[in-house]
């Protein structure tokens, strides 16, 4: 069995996903793979970011939000065939709702908790690794999920 792990910059962008997708395909033809995701690049520190602003009551943090969604909706929309597109961009859209809760509890108590910034920081690697996942499954044979 191979670890494979990727960083933010290896998962930063469709492009790098993309060049992910063909390492992990090659090595599954060789062996069972166990593949780990950072968040994409520079999402921890939007994210962390986020949280500082809203603690501090600047609004603005709903720009970088924003942003990170972005980033997040053009790697679906490079990777996956539109036809397949809607659940994706749902899912992470509801992901994305639940993050906007954390950081908008931030913002009304003044104060983000190791355990808010926790919570808030993870969400960099739920999203990266459900759309590498996601994209993995049209490139790879069902069988090689079980």
């Amino acid at each position: 069995m191979k670890v494979i792990k990727f960083g933010g910059t290896s998962v930063g962008n469709a492009q790098n996903m993309q060049r992910a997708l063909q390492i992990i395909k090659q090595k599954s033809v060789q062996d069972r793979v166990v593949v780990a995701v950072s968040a994409m690049g520079g999402v921890t520190d939007m994210l962390l970011k986020a949280g500082k602003m809203a603690a501090s009551k600047n609004e603005d943090f709903r720009g970088l939000l924003t942003e990170i969604e972005q980033k997040h909706f053009e790697a679906i929309k490079e990777l996956i065939p539109i036809v397949d597109q809607n659940s994706i961009l749902s899912h992470c859209k509801r992901s994305l709702n639940t993050l906007e809760t954390l950081l908008e509890g931030c913002f009304l108590l003044g104060e983000m908790t190791k355990r808010s910034s926790d919570s808030i920081v993870c969400y960099g690697e739920l999203l990266s690794s459900y759309i590498l996942a996601k994209a993995l499954e049209r490139e790879i044979p069902d069988s090689a999920f079980k």
